[in-house]
Parts: C-alpha cells; structure tokens; sequence
C-alpha cells in the first residue's frame, strides 16, 4: 500500500516576511533614537521628619571644578560649605545641568554632597557643549 502525501499550497513567498521584520526593526531603533533625552532622575528616601516645603534648585556643573547657583560660582571643594549655607529641605528638588564635557567624577562629587546635605531627588541633565 503506497501512502499518498499531500503537498501544501503555501504560495507566500517567506522573503517578504523577513523584508517586512527588517523594516520595522530599523523603524522602531529611528524612532526610539528621536525619543530618547538626556536627562536622569534620581529619587532618594525621603526623611518622615521633614516638614519644609519642595523648592526647584538649578545647579550648573560647566566641567571646571566649579558649580553655578543663581550666577554664584561654588568650588566643588566647598559644596559642603554651601548645603549648610543655603540649608534647602529634603524634599528640595536639585535640576544638575552637566556640561558634556565635564568630568564624571566631579558630578559624583556633586551628587555626594547633595546627598550628604539630606537632597532626596535629583534631575540630571546632560548640556551640549555648543549651549
């Protein structure tokens, strides 16, 4: 007894599928590349004994060992100095804007500071070097 085997009539061509999945991919990479920002958000654990109300604090790292608050330049190496000074509240909010060409330990530097002086979110954004 011969057994019979049918064939299927699959007339797609599996070309167009793999045509149609490369397209999409390098859709979806362009898309994702114009979505994409440069920016950080960092929340820490905020303190249950504060009571002090959220201010927005911007602060510029240029990459020169120095950082700028309201057209005040503060050497990194007295950040400390400045926290105690300015005394902001935990639920303060610092906006770092780091210049592209800044060196990364100088904005850990800063961000251990912040830290230290009981900041519980930071926003870090990343500056073109031509702004």
């Amino acid at each position: 007894m011969k057994i019979i085997r049918k064939q299927s009539n699959n007339n797609s061509d599996p070309g167009i599928f793999s045509d149609l999945a490369f397209l999409l991919i390098i859709f979806f990479i362009v898309l994702a590349t114009f979505a994409t920002r440069y920016t950080l958000q960092l929340d820490f654990p905020a303190s249950k004994y504060s009571e002090k109300k959220a201010t927005i604090i911007e602060i510029t790292l240029p990459g020169n060992d120095f950082a700028i608050y309201k057209k005040e330049t503060i050497p990194l190496n007295h950040l400390n100095d400045f926290f105690t000074r300015e005394n902001f509240s935990p639920e303060s909010v610092v906006r770092l804007q780091v210049a592209a060409n800044c060196p990364y330990q100088q904005a850990v530097t800063f961000l251990d500071n912040a830290g230290n002086a009981g900041i519980t979110s930071v926003n870090i954004e990343l500056l073109d070097n031509n702004k």
